[in-house]
């Protein structure tokens, strides 16, 4: 990942419009994010308005604007709870 983007990963995802790809399914669902667990991101579906359950696994990946820009982050560097995520330091690459 881009180190410009590092603190993408840092940030709640709750209240944006984000769009998860499914690699294996080749499906896409777009919608707002409304909860964040551990595991899990709830999303209501932007289509039929249905709430959907999608685990962060690295099977996915989720799309997003930052700074004017669509960026994508794999679901496994969402995994954790979101708070701790807030609170972690962006990874160095040495």
């Amino acid at each position: 990942m881009n180190k410009n983007y590092d603190k993408v990963v840092t940030e709640l995802l709750i209240g944006q419009t984000i769009t998860v790809q499914f690699l294996k399914e080749h499906l896409s669902i777009t919608g707002l994010v409304l909860n964040e667990t551990r595991n899990t991101l709830v999303l209501q579906d932007q289509r039929d308005t249905k709430r959907k359950i999608i685990p962060k696994t690295s099977n996915i990946v989720v799309e997003r604007f930052y700074r004017g820009k669509k960026i994508q982050i794999a679901g496994l560097l969402l995994k954790g709870r979101p708070e701790e995520r807030l609170k972690a330091e962006p990874h160095k690459k040495w």
